[in-house]
């Protein structure tokens, strides 16, 4: 009868019981370098027998990398209340597993970083070979050390000055949404968006621009006290929010009583906020305000009372585009500087609350 197997079998115990080297081993698990089928075969049937588990903290590989990417999510407590992330989480585990790569989550961002935590400890101790922040609530101090330290990071969902991004092209969105609008005749449209700390200034943000380009379009100018924008992050609060757009939708009430008055929001961050100052107003959707949301939150969608029509951002190839970016830094590669900064177009979802369709009880 052979000896029992250890009970904590280590890559040595690997490469004994599959007759190879330690570093065949680790070729055979992370395809790092080209095995012979047979060899790896071998291998994989000594982790079996063997029951063999790598532990987060084990040693890299001979190459210097953990097989990991750490993907660092910002503003949600817990992690997965908003299910805006979710097409992000399953993009970016898609575009990893393709290159034998594991993504490990580092939630509750504010609490953590409250305490002292940086997104820069990850790759300090290399516990991931790259890091991928989503969400505009990280520290700009924190990307500014990541940028400092030159390992490989990438943004999802913000830009970044020094760090390669992945956005949605907030400018083409917004151009669609109130092209939208024009089109079904609301000649008085606001904009409601969304400002944070470390964002473009608010003259130059995308969402602005693609809002007055659909007016030029038409030869028409959009009317600078129907543009707005909220801070979100530090402040304000809900409160503050809600009476920000409960103040634009007064402004429109007021000057567009025929039913030519529309809305863009442009923030999922702002939506529930704004549809409860919806509500409070009274105006009614879409017959005296048209309305089109950028993305989709689902506490705002089922606060509306209809379907909304949106902008949505491809959040799944984003985040693919945004995995296979910071893989080709892992990989040291030559990026051209156009290729670290990509935007990925928005698609218009007609529903009802523009009035474009009828809502369903007719």
């Amino acid at each position: 009868m052979g000896a029992a197997p250890p009970a904590n079998p280590t890559i040595k115990d690997i490469a004994a019981r599959a007759g190879v080297s330690i570093s065949t081993v680790h070729y055979a698990l992370n395809r790092t370098r080209p095995i012979s089928d047979e060899t790896r075969r071998r291998v994989l049937a000594a982790v079996h027998e063997l029951d063999y588990h790598p532990h987060a903290g084990a040693a890299t590989l001979p190459s210097g990398r953990t097989g990991r990417l750490a993907v660092v999510i910002g503003g949600i407590e817990p992690a997965f209340a908003n299910t805006y992330f979710s097409d992000f989480i399953r993009g970016l585990a898609a575009a990893a597993e393709e290159e034998d790569h594991t993504v490990v989550l580092y939630t509750a961002y504010g609490r953590r970083a409250g305490e002292g935590w940086r997104p820069a400890h990850i790759l300090r101790r290399r516990e991931a070979d790259g890091v991928l922040l989503v969400g505009t609530q990280i520290s700009e101090d924190h990307l500014g050390e990541l940028a400092d330290l030159g390992r490989p990071a990438v943004v999802l969902n913000r830009e970044h000055a020094a760090l390669p991004w992945v956005i949605a092209d907030r400018r083409q969105g917004a151009r669609l949404a109130t092209e939208h609008l024009l089109a079904l005749g609301r000649r008085r449209v606001g904009l409601l968006a969304a400002s944070y700390r470390g964002g473009a200034p608010l003259a130059g943000r995308p969402e602005l621009s693609g809002f007055r380009e659909a007016f030029a379009a038409r030869g028409l100018e959009s009317e600078s006290e129907l543009e707005r924008f909220v801070p979100v992050g530090d402040a304000p609060g809900a409160a503050e929010a809600e009476a920000a757009a409960g103040a634009l939708i007064e402004s429109l009430r007021d000057i567009a009583p025929n039913g030519e008055a529309g809305l863009v929001l442009f923030s999922y961050t702002l939506a529930p906020a704004a549809v409860r100052a919806i509500d409070r107003s009274g105006v009614r959707v879409p017959e005296e305000l048209a309305f089109v949301m950028g993305d989709e939150d689902p506490d705002a969608r089922d606060a509306l009372g209809l379907p909304a029509t949106t902008v949505q951002a491809r959040k799944f190839e984003m985040a693919q585009a945004a995995a296979r970016l910071l893989l080709r830094l892992v990989r040291r590669e030559e990026i051209p500087d156009e290729e670290r900064r990509q935007q990925v177009p928005m698609e218009l979802k007609v529903r009802w609350s523009c009035g474009a369709r009828p809502p369903r009880s007719q």
